[in-house]
């Protein structure tokens, strides 16, 4: 399982593998300290954030393997639109955010800046944001790009969000689920699809023999393009289960596992 870390109370995942030691909720209204030569170990720890309570601690050392995490990266999308690309993303809430930094790349992985987009969210709020990226002839081509965020704190450390690709001027002939991962998951699960119109999409969850159990996304309209969606399986009891996808009369299933 991968660690998770927090930046503009953005939730990312890192690219080590570590063992998973599950997940610390600070209650609203309480307040913890961590004493001195003490070390609090967690895979997520949630606090020192609205519906959370507060964690003090002395220094770095007092948490192992683990951060602080009040919010997450909720969505990213990328749409073909005349020639252009338009990105989107929405967070659940901000907390010392610099801005976004989009950068783009090819199949080549040479990553570069687009643009920057300043921070907009209420502490303690979400924002949803917008970038067009315009595209020089040589890429109307139907060439896949990949698009991803830097994501900036105001202490100008940095970390970046999942990767999304798209075709210039093309779409998919119909609605894909992709493979959703980090596959076993713990707490969150990544669920990357692409939609060849906007249409309504339905994410939900089911037992291996078809019992619907929990739905990470009601039918809301989506733009065509790629998209990523992060949804919490933190209630999630350890096992298989299915991932169903449905799109524009599509539909698409996928074994997830959970493992604790």
């Amino acid at each position: 399982m991968r660690p998770l870390f927090i930046l503009c109370g953005v939730l990312l995942l890192a690219a080590e593998a570590q063992a998973q030691r599950g997940v610390v909720r600070i209650p609203a209204g309480s307040a913890i300290t961590i004493p001195a030569n003490a070390t609090l170990c967690a895979d997520t720890i949630f606090a020192n954030n609205p519906g959370f309570g507060t964690l003090t601690f002395p220094n770095a050392a007092a948490i192992c393997q683990a951060v602080v995490i009040p919010v997450e990266l909720l969505t990213l999308s990328a749409t073909p639109q005349d020639g252009d690309v338009l990105l989107r993303w929405s967070t659940a809430s901000e907390r010392n955010c610099a801005g976004y930094d989009v950068q783009r790349a090819g199949q080549d992985n040479d990553w570069r800046a687009r643009g920057f987009v300043a921070p907009r969210g209420v502490a303690g709020e979400g924002a949803s944001y917008t970038y067009a990226d315009r595209l020089p002839a040589d890429l109307h081509s139907g060439a896949v790009l990949r698009y991803r965020l830097r994501i900036v704190d105001n202490d100008g450390s940095f970390a970046y969000s999942p990767v999304v690709e798209v075709r210039p001027g093309a779409l998919p002939a119909s609605p894909q689920l992709h493979a959703a991962w980090p596959n076993p998951a713990a707490d969150r699960l990544r669920i990357p699809f692409s939609l060849s119109v906007e249409t309504p999409v339905r994410i939900a969850v089911y037992t291996v023999a078809g019992e619907e159990i929990r739905s990470l996304r009601r039918e809301e309209f989506l733009p065509a393009g790629s998209h990523v969606l992060t949804a919490d399986i933190a209630a999630l009891r350890s096992g298989s289960y299915l991932l169903e996808f449905t799109a524009d009369g599509i539909r698409g299933t996928q074994l997830i596992h959970v493992q604790r």
